[in-house]
């Protein structure tokens, strides 16, 4: 592996951390606050979406689409 690919690698790694700790964070919220909180939801939303497509690409998974 040459250091380009693992300046790439640990990129997605923490790419896919950061999505993770989010997402832990807006868990961590009131379930009443959640519900009322758009933001909080769209967030999540982006987050999981984030950590999905990063561990996709680690496993070589680049198709487009479903």
């Amino acid at each position: 592996m040459t250091g380009v690919d693992r300046d790439i690698i640990t990129r997605i790694v923490e790419e896919a951390h950061e999505a993770l700790e989010e997402s832990k964070s807006i868990i961590s919220m009131g379930r009443d606050d959640f519900i009322r909180c758009r933001r909080a939801r769209y967030s999540l939303r982006y987050s999981i979406v984030m950590l999905v497509e990063s561990l996709l690409t680690l496993r070589g998974d680049t198709r487009e689409g479903f």
